[in-house]
């Protein structure tokens, strides 16, 4: 395994880089919509967020946080009515005026004072709540759900530079014959029955049972991954070239799968 104690790699920065050039110190994502994607997105966050939790299980962290849903703007964008609305008072008002040249000139911006006194930089950012709440639905008990766009992430996952085996490799499997995990797992008892059965073996009937190529393609359907229905646990109209190509690229990633130090 890795030391790490050695120097960052240049991926280290990849969540300060996503968050770009916000100066948000926090990471709120709806339940609702986090319950929406497929199943096996899902179960990949939550591991994340296990292995998360077991990092810095030691850490002294706030037990929660308050969320107010809204837009953010800085206090010399807000009329006085949106400014009462965030506690905030302005003492003077921005004008246009002509100065002693005859020349328009722009008045003082006026001070801003929080629910304290304290005075603000006309730059302070604040949240404007809205005013009918949330835009998006209440997770209700686990039962809201929002259409998630597959497509769009599917492109996502294509155009995201891989610097390790391709994801396809460790999408998770339902039961199938070759008793595998992921499709990783599916591929390399798929070879390894090349090999043991040599020039005895079955194309049609690698484990025992034809349509073998649907234990493949199943997964990929259910975690979004390509188009299409399942219904009561079987493929409905899927895009079976899309599946196919993803496999393709999958058998290719097997020979370039990192290995662990030591």
């Amino acid at each position: 395994m890795p030391d790490l104690t050695d120097p960052p790699v240049p991926d280290d920065d990849a969540v300060h880089r996503w968050f770009g050039l916000s100066y948000a110190n926090y990471l709120v994502l709806p339940r609702t919509l986090l319950q929406s994607m497929p199943a096996e997105w899902q179960r990949r966050f939550v591991g994340c967020l296990e292995e998360l939790d077991a990092a810095f299980a030691g850490e002294d962290r706030a037990d929660s946080y308050e969320v107010v849903a809204g837009t953010e703007h800085y206090v010399n964008e807000l009329d006085d009515a949106t400014l009462a609305r965030v506690g905030i008072t302005r003492e003077g008002h921005p004008h246009a005026y002509l100065g002693g040249d005859g020349i328009p000139d722009f008045g003082p911006a006026g001070i801003y004072r929080d629910a304290a006194g304290t005075e603000l930089p006309d730059i302070h950012r604040v949240v404007v709540p809205y005013p009918a709440g949330d835009p998006t639905p209440h997770y209700n008990r686990g039962r809201a759900r929002v259409d998630p766009d597959l497509e769009a992430v599917a492109r996502v996952r294509a155009e995201r530079p891989s610097t390790v085996a391709d994801p396809v490799l460790a999408v998770e499997m339902s039961d199938n014959d070759a008793g595998a995990a992921t499709i990783g797992d599916y591929l390399v008892a798929l070879l390894g029955e090349v090999w043991a059965s040599g020039e005895g073996f079955s194309g049609k009937r690698p484990f025992g049972n034809s349509g073998w190529e649907h234990d493949l393609y199943l997964p990929l359907v259910r975690a979004g991954l390509v188009r299409g229905e399942i219904v009561d646990g079987y493929l409905e109209d899927y895009d079976r070239l899309a599946a196919r190509a993803l496999i393709t690229r999958a058998i290719r990633a097997l020979r370039s799968t990192p290995k662990e130090d030591g």
